[in-house]
């Protein structure tokens, strides 16, 4: 088997996967199509050839273990996100660059410059050579620096800034939510900036301006605003748990959902009572001509919130049919359960079980209103078009918000949450003018809309 689709070939640019045989490269080392290809750039940014170098550019601890990352040749990475080095682009010896291409000195010679030969990698010649294997933290940082790219946020966030801030998060031990959720990836980088701006204050130096938005900062119970102008340490209040921050209690899956629930439960009565408090006719009266499963139907358009806070309550309570989110009945809460079982603890094992929870409510808070908020656009853009489609877009594993975490668990060091939303009590009330001419307007529709039910 020959993996070059052109032998006599021994120029190639190691960018570009068109010249090799990617079926037998897999089956020569054994792993699947997928991960040969994230072995070329040009196979994970297409058409990168001006946003990348054709020198090969490389870390040196990684190079000693025989690691090599694609990113690597990108001209914003400049630190390796998994030693915090420099990434060199020359040899060492002699001082020259080395072309990122397959050739004939390269395949005498692996890891070795072609000019002087100096050895880059001496352990690889060794017997039983140690080659690198990725941690899954390692995995996470290289993710990182992929996503970065690949965000919509990628213009104002350059790379060199995305090593400084995972780097920085790296040291400082925040946890935070993981990239590989898709929605949250575009103000990823501001978030992480304005955080980890607020722990370590004047140690995180970024090109670009990534401070726009404010964040809110939770210790164990005490929230406040940080902004761009607010580089103070948070007000630390007595943490409620012991002096080892141990329980010795474990709570269980069950009352972790319990838990959510009682969130759930505490910011429907806020929005039906406070935010939703002049369009409860509406709710009430759509939800009643909607008798059926919904599920894949369309109706006409009627008062954009009663939609949007109809759907919001489907979404979490798994129901399908709108009637009965009003029915003497106990709800599931399926939409919650899923949420909760997609989702690992944020928070290390050795915490305390009472700041588990505590940090998992503020996460699932703030998720469901940053839920609320993606559900009510659409809802508007669907009764301005008068035509609702109710098939399933998202599920509530699909939905999350943003956050980290940083602190001990100790009485000296709390437990912090920095959230991207804000806090329930911020929502304001949805007030119309002209409610008596709205509320006639959604009663004609009701007439229109029974003849869907």
């Amino acid at each position: 088997m020959e993996p070059l689709q052109n032998p006599g070939r021994f120029n190639v640019d190691l960018r570009d996967a068109s010249v090799f045989d990617l079926d037998v490269i897999g089956q020569i080392l054994r792993t699947n199509l997928a991960t040969i290809r994230q072995s070329f750039l040009f196979e994970v940014f297409p058409g990168s050839v001006l946003r990348s170098h054709e020198r090969l550019r490389w870390c040196v601890q990684c190079m000693e273990q025989g690691f090599h990352s694609p990113l690597f040749q990108m001209r914003q990475t400049r630190t390796c996100p998994l030693h915090a080095q420099t990434l060199l682009d020359c040899c060492p010896q002699c001082r020259r660059e080395i072309p990122y291409r397959l050739s004939t000195p390269f395949l005498a010679k692996p890891f070795h410059c072609p000019h002087c030969g100096c050895n880059f990698a001496p352990m690889m010649g060794s017997e039983r050579p140690r080659i690198l294997q990725l941690s899954h933290e390692e995995t996470s940082q290289i993710a990182l620096l992929l996503k970065f790219y690949k965000t919509a946020d990628v213009e104002s966030v350059s790379v060199s800034d995305a090593a400084r801030l995972f780097i920085t998060a790296q040291k400082t031990r925040v946890f935070h939510v993981d990239l590989n959720e898709s929605d949250v990836q575009s103000h990823y980088g501001s978030f992480m900036a304005q955080t980890l701006k607020h722990l370590v204050p004047g140690e995180l130096e970024l090109e670009g301006d990534l401070y726009a938005k404010p964040v809110a900062c939770s210790v164990r119970g005490y929230l406040h605003h940080i902004g761009y102008e607010d580089s103070s340490e948070c007000d630390q209040q007595e943490n409620r748990t012991d002096p080892e921050g141990k329980d010795v209690a474990e709570l269980t899956s069950k009352q972790f959902m319990a838990i959510l629930v009682d969130s759930y439960r505490g910011i429907r009565r806020h929005l039906w009572r406070r935010v939703f408090k002049d369009h409860r006719h509406c709710i009430v009266s759509a939800a009643f001509c909607l008798r059926n499963d919904m599920h894949n139907k369309s109706t006409c358009g009627f008062c954009p919130h009663a939609l949007a806070f109809i759907r919001w309550r489907m979404l979490w309570e798994g129901c399908g049919t709108p009637r009965y989110l009003f029915a003497k009945r106990p709800a599931k809460f399926f939409g919650i359960l899923g949420w909760h079982l997609a989702r690992p603890s944020p928070a290390p094992e050795n915490w305390s079980t009472e700041t588990k929870a505590w940090i998992a409510g503020h996460i699932f808070s703030s998720t469901c209103l940053a839920s609320l908020a993606e559900i009510s656009k659409l809802a508007m853009t669907a009764c301005e078009e008068d035509v609702v489609l109710w098939e399933k877009k998202k599920s509530a594993v699909d939905y999350t918000c943003l956050w980290a975490v940083a602190g001990r668990d100790r009485r000296e060091q709390p437990a912090t949450i920095y959230l991207r939303h804000e806090p329930l009590w911020h929502v304001s009330a949805l007030t119309i003018s002209g409610m008596a001419g709205h509320r006639r307007r959604h009663d004609a529709d009701m007439g229109r809309l029974q003849l869907f039910a």
